[in-house]
């Protein structure tokens, strides 16, 4: 099974799969200027 050693990604063997480890600071707990999901592109 591949693994992952980016800073970026953890693998986790209990789930066979990969997880972000970015964390976004930001006062509204979202990326600014990007869209939710399922709203509509501009």
């Amino acid at each position: 099974m591949p693994t992952c050693s980016g800073e970026w990604w953890a693998f986790l063997p209990q789930y066979g799969g990969y997880i972000s480890t970015l964390c976004i600071d930001s006062p509204d707990n979202r990326l600014p200027d990007f869209p939710e999901c399922g709203s509509p592109r501009p």
